[in-house]
């Protein structure tokens, strides 16, 4: 579905905004989708051509505040090898100077956390399971907040 019209059914139907973006290393763009309290969220992936499609949705999204705390993308989610949490937060952080900058459950039960450099420069998406394994869901660089502007007639 084109960008516009999927941002469109997210805004009317669930009142979702953009709240950050990334460009991923297949040459995507990643964007959170969220409401403003957080309370529900989408996850989009954008191709060069303009066709976006949903690569996953949950509940509870939560900017993660600024913490001082060889993960590569190279199967499918689905074929990807889930290792234990900490193994992956340690790869992130001692790699890439990643840490996490926001997070949110998903519908399957786990929970999706992004990382990223402080500099933006590198991000990945993390899904952890109740089990504790993670897989790596994407990554790739130039990681940017939303800056939300106030809109309505208080504006």
């Amino acid at each position: 579905m084109p960008r516009p019209q999927l941002l469109k059914v997210l805004g009317d139907r669930f009142a979702q905004t953009p709240v950050s973006f990334g460009l991923a290393s297949n040459g995507g763009v990643i964007e959170v989708i969220a409401t403003a309290g957080g309370s529900t969220w989408t996850i989009l992936l954008t191709m060069p051509n303009g066709l976006s499609r949903v690569v996953i949705s949950g509940e509870h999204w939560t900017p993660v505040p600024d913490l001082v705390s060889e993960v590569s993308f190279v199967a499918p989610p689905a074929q990807a090898n889930a290792v234990p949490r900490a193994e992956v937060v340690k790869l992130l952080v001692e790699r890439y100077a990643e840490t996490p900058v926001s997070m949110g459950l998903a519908q399957n039960g786990g929970v999706i956390e992004v990382f990223a450099a402080r500099d933006g420069s590198t991000w990945t998406i993390v899904l952890t399971m109740p089990d504790g394994t993670s897989r790596v869901m994407g990554a790739g660089e130039a990681w940017t907040p939303v800056v939300q502007l106030p809109h309505g007639r208080n504006a």
